[in-house]
């Protein structure tokens, strides 16, 4: 149950700009990470579409978690889930995503919905 109240408060911390605060919330941020793939890629997905859907999910929380660890003043955490998210996935867009959500914890400026 706090895992599901960290997350709400955390979407609607940056929902109003406030990765900061977001970024203090996170605890132990790699294995939270590492428990999101493995939730996105089990079972396997059942089509392109649903494939796409998960990845996109996946590049947009480690690109949060990554902007606000960062703002929280937490960079070795912070450094730490951008590798493993990088192992996950080492394409493009996570790098894009990692790079695009620190830019936004910077300017402060906050995320839409998830969903």
């Amino acid at each position: 149950m706090l895992q599901d109240v960290e997350a709400t408060l955390g979407s609607l911390l940056l929902s109003r700009g406030r990765w900061e605060d977001a970024g203090r919330l996170v605890r132990d941020p790699v294995s939270k990470l590492v428990v999101q793939f493995e939730m996105a890629t089990r079972p396997p997905a059942t089509s392109t579409e649903e494939a796409e859907a998960r990845r996109m999910v996946l590049l947009t929380i480690a690109g949060e978690m990554v902007g606000a660890l960062t703002a929280a003043s937490r960079s070795d955490d912070a450094l730490h889930v951008e590798a493993e998210a990088l192992k996950l996935d080492g394409s493009e867009q996570m790098r894009q995503a990692i790079l695009s959500a620190r830019r936004a914890a910077e300017e402060g400026r906050p995320v839409g919905p998830r969903w």
